[in-house]
């Protein structure tokens, strides 16, 4: 475990160097931001790294990400079979019982973009739900099924053997409707910012300030 930490901090610093040097506003986020606030680093038992962009430093990022040792996927580009991006080292593989698929295999950073949102009410509950769902087909399609024998669990399972037959072109083109979904509203004047799993008041992204991750600060 310290092993894939270790490198993906090595990742994360370079993807922090390359933001900095074109003026690319990045955050951490997830277990990676509570690591370095509760932990000064990561949570012991975390095993991979995170973070946010806005939508158009996101966009900058995928377009212009280049370094000789890492590899970027995204899904706008149809690289990436899900509706983020990922920066890895394609020269180390990482085994993993629980999900399948090359996406799955790579020691990499994920990085999540953030898109503007509606205020409360149905319209954003209908979206989120929409959301929700092609999550979820994409989940179904690469982590296996789940044991259990209640007729919930049963029925979910036969759900889940469906889409996981789905072939990677499909499960692609559920990604990039997730990626256009989210791109209804743009973040500049937006209250309300939608990450991968929450909607967050716009504010907090204004003011940006380094902690303390290991050896480092992003």
């Amino acid at each position: 475990l310290k092993e894939i930490q270790l490198e993906e901090l090595k990742n994360a610093k370079i993807i922090a160097e390359f933001c900095d040097s074109n003026n690319i506003d990045y955050y951490l986020s997830s277990g990676t931001l509570l690591g370095s606030v509760r932990h000064g680093g990561f949570i012991p038992w975390d095993d991979d790294m995170d973070l946010y962009m806005l939508r158009d430093d996101y966009a900058k990022f995928c377009k212009s990400f280049m370094h000789k040792g890492l590899v970027l996927k995204y899904c706008e580009n149809g690289t990436l079979l899900a509706p983020f991006a990922k920066v890895y080292n394609p020269d180390i593989v990482v085994e993993r019982a629980e999900v399948k698929g090359q996406d799955n295999s790579m020691l990499w950073v994920d990085i999540f973009p953030l898109d503007g949102i509606l205020g409360p009410g149905i319209r954003r509950k209908l979206i989120m739900i929409r959301i929700k769902w092609l999550n979820r087909i994409i989940y179904m399609n690469r982590a296996q099924t789940t044991n259990g024998s209640s007729m919930k669990r049963i029925i979910w399972n036969k759900v889940h053997e469906y889409y996981a037959r789905k072939s990677d072109d499909y499960i692609r083109k559920v990604a990039q409707k997730i990626s256009h979904i989210r791109q209804k509203y743009p973040t500049k004047g937006s209250i309300y910012i939608l990450s991968p799993e929450f909607v967050l008041p716009a504010d907090l992204f204004e003011n940006r300030k380094k902690y303390k991750f290991e050896d480092t600060e992003f």
